[in-house]
């Protein structure tokens, strides 16, 4: 009788070898706000384990890794701006992208390590009905008329940052003090500061030079248009693969879905940027007369952060 106790709690207890495993533990992905509206249904499509996002507004993303460093409990990030990969290399949060670079092609050099989803141009939009001569160069923004351009705060908003550092390192041929006597108003993001030039609040507007793509594509409206100089800041927004992720085998699987001609024929359409591989930008007509980027990236670290927010403030305090 004990034999038979024994031999039946044995079968019933230990897994037979033909049972399947349970499956891994959901891959966990901090991403970007904005970018998990639009993208998360279309990212984690075909992938063998459930992704868990992890939502975090635009500006406190890279915060909190500061904070957590390599104790992070996520395996990928996606949604990092190009303007902080050099600091999140000296944090020693990146494992190596075994993703093959001839995936994706930039017009600036990149690190490897990191796998690039779109990218854009930082430049002026214009109001063809406001605007009769627009500005060919950055020299001739310098001519404008007084208090004429929105610009999303560069204490909040990247897009703002790049441009206001641009502008510091005198990488642009205007100067700081002269455009900030242009300002007309800077709110907290590049949407609120769309949204005042798009409605004719001001005749320019500092954002992408795609950004007008969007209101003629959802409104039909055609007269906002982008000033393409020959020199435009350059940002680009990536996804890494953590220290604490390596091992696992499903991030390699979300980061090529990143760069797969699924997802990236979407690019365009969805965030209105440059897709990070060729074929998707001649399909979008993307390939003919683009800007020539600003080299090398922006590197930012919290100190950077610092100093430009000080410097921010004095120029808008006098």
């Amino acid at each position: 009788m004990y034999r038979f106790i024994c031999a039946f709690l044995a079968l019933f207890f230990v897994t037979p070898c033909w049972v399947k495993a349970s499956p891994q533990d959901p891959l966990i992905v901090y991403i970007r706000d904005s970018f998990y509206e639009k993208w998360h249904t279309l990212l984690e499509k075909g992938l063998p384990n459930p992704v868990r996002f992890i939502r975090l507004p635009n500006s406190a993303l890279m915060a909190r890794l500061r904070m957590e460093g390599n104790d992070t409990k996520a395996h990928v990030v996606l949604g990092i701006d190009s303007c902080y990969m050099a600091e999140l290399k000296e944090l020693d949060l990146v494992a190596p992208s075994q993703i093959d670079p001839s995936l994706y092609a930039l017009p600036v050099p990149w690190d490897k390590d990191f796998v690039p989803f779109c990218y854009g141009y930082i430049g002026l939009l214009y109001d063809t009905q406001s605007v009769v001569r627009p500005p060919r160069t950055w020299k001739e923004v310098a001519a404008l008329q007084e208090k004429s351009v929105v610009m999303p705060n560069p204490l909040t908003s990247t897009v703002g940052m790049v441009f206001l550092e641009a502008l510091l390192q005198k990488r642009l041929a205007l100067k700081i003090t002269t455009f900030q006597e242009k300002l007309r108003a800077t709110p907290k993001g590049l949407s609120e500061a769309f949204g005042l030039f798009a409605t004719g609040k001001a005749p320019l507007a500092v954002a992408y030079t795609t950004s007008a793509v969007h209101r003629q594509e959802q409104y039909k409206n055609t007269r906002l248009k982008p000033l393409v100089f020959k020199e435009h800041p350059f940002l680009a927004y990536a996804a890494f693969v953590t220290r604490g992720g390596a091992a696992r085998t499903d991030t390699k699987r979300f980061l090529e879905r990143l760069v797969s001609p699924a997802v990236q024929q979407h690019v365009y359409k969805i965030d209105h940027m440059y897709p990070v591989t060729r074929e998707a930008r001649i399909a979008a007509g993307l390939d003919q007369n683009e800007p020539q980027a600003l080299v090398p990236i922006s590197n930012f670290t919290a100190a950077d952060q610092k100093t430009l927010a000080h410097a921010w403030r004095e120029l808008t305090t006098r």
